[in-house]
């Protein structure tokens, strides 16, 4: 199963992306909110300044992506 990384363009990608892929984890990293709600897995990033990210991830509309992917069955 694919694991989508929500990128909100505050966490570092770089080396989650490299631990999944060293596991041999099916992933891709999205910022559409599009593409976020239709996922089968999510792994939402975590950073120091929790404010600044849930803020980011109301601009990009990716905090209803997350809820609709949920809702489907997502985890």
């Amino acid at each position: 199963m694919k694991i989508t990384i929500i990128d909100s363009s505050v966490a570092n990608l770089g080396s989650i992306r490299r631990t999944l892929d060293l596991m041999g984890t099916d992933n891709d990293v999205s910022s559409d909110p599009n593409y976020v709600a239709d996922a089968k897995a999510l792994m939402l990033p975590g950073v120091g300044a929790f404010s600044v990210a849930i803020d980011r991830l109301r601009t990009l509309e990716l905090d209803r992506a997350i809820y609709t992917a949920v809702e489907r069955g997502a985890w």
